[in-house]
């Protein structure tokens, strides 16, 4: 019961109407962050990344590295050392999902969560700037027929140069149009998720040969 209530809190913690917020005549640009403590780094990292294939969507990032907090050595007096290190992991993992499975997705990754620092929702109004995209793509579009027909007529040699290097100009700014529109437009489809995760700290305890304690009875 109290691990299922977690759950339900995390997953109160994680809801936003940023991430469904939904308008037939509005597209959105929908992003999110948030940092939490999980009990296990490297586990909630492998069961994220499961979630976000059921998604529908995938990893594009994906850092787990640990960070030493304290190091500590103790003499055993057999000329030994207890060398004692207190470290955490920390990960960092960035995701894209389908923008209409952001909801099920925070869900589903509510119940790896221990406690949750912080988190972030943003959803960006982009209908306009999607019209801006699809309107430069046309002008490039009419601009590359244009001097398609102005390729065809007659002319002398440096005209028909000067009409040959504007067209393959106009080609390369209806292409650059075109993949600034796709790439618009996959910013929409997809929301991108940044997922900072840590866990509590441990201990490691190494066994180390005590060089200065040998060297002095030696002498």
């Amino acid at each position: 019961a109290p691990a299922s209530a977690a759950a339900v809190n995390a997953t109160t913690q994680l809801a936003s109407s940023a991430a469904i917020n939904t308008d037939a005549q509005r597209r959105f640009i929908r992003t999110a962050q948030a940092q939490f403590r999980v009990k296990d780094v490297y586990v909630s990292a492998l069961a994220i990344e499961d979630i976000v294939s059921a998604q529908g969507g995938f990893v594009i990032d994906n850092d787990i590295h640990a960070q030493t907090l304290d190091t500590r050595t103790r003499p055993r007096g057999d000329g030994q050392l207890t060398e004692l290190v207190e470290y955490t992991l920390q990960g960092h993992l960035v995701v894209r999902v389908p923008s209409d499975r952001t909801q099920a997705f925070l869900r589903a990754i509510a119940p790896q969560m221990d406690f949750l620092d912080q988190r972030h929702f943003e959803a960006v109004d982009a209908q306009f700037d999607v019209l801006r995209q699809q309107l430069a793509w046309q002008r490039a579009q009419e601009a590359q027929q244009e001097l398609a027909q102005a390729a065809q007529q007659g002319g002398r040699l440096d005209q028909k140069m000067d009409v040959a290097g504007a067209r393959s100009d106009a080609k390369a700014a209806r292409d650059e149009a075109l993949i600034a529109q796709k790439q618009f437009e996959d910013r929409i489809d997809f929301s991108t998720i940044e997922l900072s995760l840590y866990q509590s700290p441990k201990v490691r305890a190494s066994e180390l040969v005590d060089e200065i304690g040998r060297a002095s009875c030696r002498e």
